[in-house]
This record gives structure tokens, sequence and C-alpha cells, in this order.
């Protein structure tokens, strides 16, 4: 959905309240309008974020602050994969999904420059590696199915807090994949693509400001 801001600030609750609203009791809101309808929304500033990364609203010209759900670097502290954990409804998984968001991220600045883009949602993964020539709807170099039901330890917290305990399940899994030093015990495709070489014994920061 496209939409527009009022550019006015104000105190209020938020009407979206994502697992990162800071507005769920009255604090600091703005007002939206969505098109063409021009319905008016009053979101949170972390909300109006969320819903731009997600792919589900779109403001031209907008910026996002540039951050990463997790973020992985090498022994050297360079920056080797950004990576976006998506807890979503079973008939939004899909690539079409995962490239939207990828186009919207990219589209507003959102996520920084990277050799590896990973979008995790409960049911699938897809995987971007740089290269030229690139394009904003350029399909995903690598995918796979994602089963983070296979971790019964998250099940309970997951379905209490979504969004935050996903995050920190495919936190924990990318830490898994970087510290194994066990080569056959690693996924074909982070083998291929490179990507296990590029992250192995890195360091993993979850909520990173890139």
């Amino acid at each position: 959905m496209n939409i527009e801001p009022s550019g006015v600030v104000t105190v209020g609750v938020c009407e979206i309240q994502t697992e990162k609203c800071s507005a769920k009791v009255p604090a600091p809101i703005t007002a939206v309008w969505s098109l063409p309808a021009r319905r008016q929304i009053n979101v949170c500033s972390p909300c109006l974020d969320e819903m731009i990364r997600s792919g589900e609203w779109q403001i031209e010209g907008a910026r996002l602050r540039r951050r990463a759900d997790v973020a992985v670097f090498d022994k050297s502290g360079n920056l080797q994969l950004v990576v976006e954990a998506k807890y979503i409804r079973p008939e939004e998984d899909n690539l079409n999904r995962a490239v939207q968001i990828r186009r919207n991220l990219l589209a507003h600045s959102g996520i920084p420059d990277s050799p590896f883009f990973l979008i995790v949602f409960p049911g699938h993964f897809y995987l971007w590696k740089k290269g030229l020539p690139d394009t904003y709807d350029r399909q995903a170099d690598y995918s796979d199915e994602f089963f983070f039901k296979s971790f019964p330890e998250w099940r309970k917290s997951v379905q209490q807090q979504p969004g935050i305990e996903f995050e920190r399940l495919v936190s924990e899994w990318i830490k898994d994949l970087s510290r194994s030093n066990d080569e056959s015990s690693i996924p074909a495709w982070a083998q291929v693509s490179g990507l296990y070489d590029a992250i192995r014994n890195g360091s993993v920061v979850s909520e990173a400001a890139v």
C-alpha cells in the first residue's frame, strides 16, 4: 500500500502495534495517509519503519534507518551477511514476498551493501549473492525449506512473541552455521554459494545498526 506522510507529530496510541511498537500506550506518533483513499493512520516511528521494511507500505522517496535483524561479520570485521527474519502467515511464505521485501529495502536504502543477503520465513529462506548486473526484482540465487518448528525449545516462546522470538531463533541458527567446524554437516547451498567460507568463525550481531 502506498503511504503519504503528513509530517504531523502528536501524542496518541499507534494503530499498527507491531512487536516493536513504542506507542501501545499514549506516546509520540505521526499521521500518514493511505493512497488513494487518503485514510488517516496513526503510527509510531518503529512501526512505520517495520511496515516499510516488510513491504506492506511504500513511501516514495523515503529513507529507512539502515539496520539488520542479524548481521554477520568475518574475522576481520568486514560485513558479509545481512539477514531479515520475518514471521509471516503461511500463505505469504513464498519467493514473491521475499523479492518484494528485498525490493522495498533496496529502494528505501534500508540495508547496507553486503556480499550476501538472506530473508528467512518460518517455512523457507531465500539467499541472494551479490553480483552484476543486479536489479531490485532479481530472483534469489538459493532457496530451501526452513523448518523452525524442528526447534522444539522455541515453540512456546515464538507463540508468545512471534516476531522477536523468531529473530532470536534465526540468529542462533546463523551462529551455529558460522561456528561449525564440521564441513560435512554444512548444507550444500551454504558451501556452493560461498556463504560458509565468508562467515566461518565470524561474529553474529542481532538488531545491528549497519
